[in-house]
């Protein structure tokens, strides 16, 4: 009778153990999930800007030459010291591109290939 009663409180403890860990994991879970959909959200807001026309929407609304280099230097401060370092003439292609509507990903990547002369 004994182990009985002691086998079926132990039980109770056990279970009344393993719901509260459970509820607990399942709480997590939901809270990481609430986590990465924002952490997602981030990441595709940053995502969507690569591809859009570099600061400006249309070529009627594009930066002077000097503007172009500042917004270059504040935005992209790595691509904007490998453009520095270009001649006259590959930065004038670059700036005419940019004029003429590409995107940023793509003026970063001309300008790559013309410092490492492809």
């Amino acid at each position: 009778m004994w182990r009985s009663r002691f086998n079926r409180s132990g039980f109770a403890r056990l279970s009344g153990v393993f719901g509260g860990v459970i509820i607990g994991i399942v709480i997590s879970f939901s809270v990481n999930g609430a986590e990465e959909d924002d952490y997602l959200s981030a990441l595709k807001a940053e995502a969507s800007k690569v591809g859009v026309p570099a600061t400006g929407g249309s070529a009627g609304d594009r930066l002077s030459r000097e503007s172009f280099e500042n917004e270059l230097k504040d935005r992209y401060a790595g691509s904007a010291v490998f453009y520095s370092k270009l001649d006259a003439a590959n930065q004038e292609e670059i700036y005419q591109e940019y004029l003429s509507g590409a995107t940023i990903s793509e003026l970063r990547k001309k300008i790559m290939d013309r410092f490492l002369h492809r």
